[in-house]
């Protein structure tokens, strides 16, 4: 019996890991709305009169043409990437600089998120557009403002907005989902068509079951901005005040935090890889790495 124990103890010692949020240099002072990355090697931030490209190793800003407080960011491949602003802006990256793109409307928008270069929607106030490879187009004028999207490689496509209304695509058109919330849903994010989160300007959590959206009990009150789940064992969400929430073996809890700046993105592409941006650019990195061992007499311990 005191063998398996002992075994039991050092197994699970040896699996232990330790993963945590340190604020990093910035290349910006200015506000930081959104961060996007595509991959471990590549990805945009962006915000008030500022952009920064991620290459794997580090950001590299891009000047904006005019000093646009951009609100979300697409990043689509290594030289292409788009951002919407208040007023109808819609930017596009091509390469080596920000261009300004038409759009069919002045409303504010405030996300956007391309599947590919042919095809994207950006959402706003009481607007939703889509684009075809050529333009964007109205594609929906719904009672709320929009304030986050959601895409990723299995096809989800997800919206949320004030009133707690969210909408989901099913391949040809927008379905509306009432939320238990009246609160405005600011972050949105999928790991499977089953599997979902979001997050209100409440302190809310929400989940989605494949049916219906609930709110998850969890001790934050403080509005939050951004969620981000990239498996099923782990997420987090970020919010005013350096408020950052921990989901962990299906509990969400609240972390610990190295800055009391609003935190308004949150983006993981992996599990081991991740930022987090903030107001007067504040950038967090994720951190997860095996503990450290070390030796006490003939048995190895470990400490982080």
């Amino acid at each position: 019996m005191r063998f398996f124990l002992i075994i039991n103890i050092l197994f699970s010692l040896v699996c232990l890991s330790y993963a945590l949020w340190l604020q990093i240099p910035s290349p910006t002072t200015n506000d930081i709305n959104d961060i996007e990355l595509r991959s471990p090697t590549y990805g945009w931030m962006i915000g008030y009169d500022n952009s920064a490209r991620f290459n794997g190793g580090g950001w590299t800003s891009f000047p904006l043409s005019s000093p646009y407080n951009v609100q979300g960011v697409s990043a689509v491949s290594n030289n292409s990437a788009w951002a919407v602003a208040p007023n109808g802006i819609v930017l596009n990256f091509t390469g080596t600089q920000w261009q300004h793109v038409a759009t069919p409307t002045p409303q504010n928008l405030n996300d956007i998120y391309l599947t590919s270069s042919l095809n994207g929607w950006a959402v706003g106030d009481h607007i939703l557009l889509h684009f075809e490879g050529i333009t964007w187009n109205v594609a929906m004028n719904p009672p709320c403002n929009l304030l986050c999207i959601f895409g990723n490689s299995n096809g989800d496509l997800w919206v949320g907005g004030s009133n707690g209304m969210i909408y989901g695509y099913n391949g040809s058109s927008w379905m509306p989902h009432q939320s238990p919330t009246n609160a405005t849903i600011t972050g949105i994010w999928f790991t499977d068509s089953t599997h979902g989160w979001a997050c209100s300007d409440a302190g809310e959590i929400l989940s989605w079951s494949g049916t219906q959206w609930s709110i998850v009990p969890q001790p934050n009150t403080t509005p939050l901005n951004g969620i981000c789940v990239p498996a099923s064992n782990l997420g987090y969400a970020v919010g005013n005040n350096g408020r950052i929430v921990e989901y962990y073996n299906s509990n969400w809890t609240i972390n610990s935090s190295p800055t009391t700046q609003n935190l308004n993105s949150v983006f993981m592409p992996s599990t081991t890889t991740g930022f987090i941006g903030g107001d007067n650019g504040v950038l967090l990195q994720f951190y997860f790495t095996p503990v450290e061992p070390i030796s006490v007499g003939n048995i190895k311990a470990f400490y982080h």
